[in-house]
């Protein structure tokens, strides 16, 4: 599930990055109307993913750690 919806700048330092999700009534994430701390913890996690990815470039494989 990809929690972001859009990147709006990113260099080799820092990404922004958009998100909704959270505010969908009908999220799967959702318990008792809201979204616990965790999730907080996953949108944080995909962020980072996501600029490594971007920051690693085309031609190098990804690394460990």
């Amino acid at each position: 599930m990809c929690l972001l919806a859009e990147v709006s700048d990113w260099d080799v330092q820092r990404l922004m990055a958009r998100a909704d999700s959270h505010r969908d009534t009908v999220n799967p994430l959702r318990q008792h109307g809201r979204l616990g701390g965790t999730c907080a913890i996953e949108y944080a996690a995909q962020a980072t993913a996501l600029h490594g990815a971007l920051s690693a470039g085309r031609d190098e494989a990804p690394r460990a750690g």
